[in-house]
């Protein structure tokens, strides 16, 4: 059924603690959450019904797709730490590293995480200055960082 309520959890990162208190208080008890529960209430969505985690980054551009799975494999091996734009995504949000170092040869290093359950978009909340947002020009920023395969959204 697509008569399901969108599902939103929020992860603030680091940088929202250190703006000043007010700052702080108006992103974490006013603007995100009236933003969620507007999102939350006008869509609706299939559940996935499973535990949402984001692949690990690759350390290089080089990648390899088996054939009975759909996601890509490093073949220089995954980066220490996974970002969503300029936000380090916790490792208990990660699959385990899928590396593929010679044609053939598919496998699984390190820890999976136990990801995110009961929800259907993970949002990510970071107050950096980054080359996209300039000071003066510039009020938030936002990107997807993954797609879900299943259903061809956002996770």
């Amino acid at each position: 059924s697509v008569e399901n309520q969108l599902r939103i959890h929020l992860v603030y990162d680091g940088s929202i603690s250190k703006l000043r208190e007010k700052k702080q208080t108006l992103i974490k008890n006013e603007l995100i959450p009236s933003a969620v529960a507007y999102w939350e209430s006008t869509l609706k969505v299939r559940h996935s019904g499973g535990t949402i985690k984001l692949l690990r980054q690759c350390n290089s551009e080089r990648v390899r797709y088996r054939s009975s799975d759909p996601y890509p494999y490093c073949v220089d091996g995954c980066k220490e730490v996974t970002k969503c734009g300029e936000t380090i995504v916790p490792a208990t949000h990660l699959e385990a590293c899928k590396v593929a170092p010679g044609k053939g040869d598919y496998k699984t290093e390190g820890y999976s995480g136990a990801g995110v359950e009961q929800t259907d978009f993970v949002l990510y909340i970071s107050a950096l200055t980054t080359n996209r947002c300039h000071i003066g020009s510039t009020v938030a920023y936002a990107a997807y960082c993954q797609l879900e395969r299943a259903y061809d959204r956002l996770v």
